[in-house]
């Protein structure tokens, strides 16, 4: 069952190239971008899965943060954001998986 996951990240060294990263997020079958670093993705994958998929195209200094956007009694509010987005993210909060720097 496909979920809508956020991915959101701080990059260190924001004048190197991440393209691969951007593909990656991409390639879910789903995705939006609206916030510089901030990504909603539809997949089947847990957010650690997705964690794992994303933790080779950053480096050891960057920030992700991977969560479920979606669970029942979550509130969101949002400003200035497209509607394609407002979509996306119309449903709640289940599992976290962070990762700050690779070891």
């Amino acid at each position: 069952m496909k979920k809508t996951l956020c991915a959101s990240y701080d990059l260190s060294k924001p004048r190197r190239n991440y393209e691969d990263l951007i593909a990656a997020l991409k390639s879910y079958s789903g995705w939006w971008h609206n916030l510089e670093s901030t990504w909603f993705i539809s997949t089947p994958k847990s957010p650690s899965e997705v964690r794992g998929e994303l933790t080779q195209f950053i480096d050891n200094d960057d920030k992700l943060l991977v969560f479920a956007a979606s669970a029942p009694g979550l509130a969101r509010a949002s400003l200035m954001m497209r509607t394609r987005g407002s979509e996306i993210i119309s449903r709640p909060l289940i599992s976290l998986a962070i990762l700050t720097g690779r070891a």
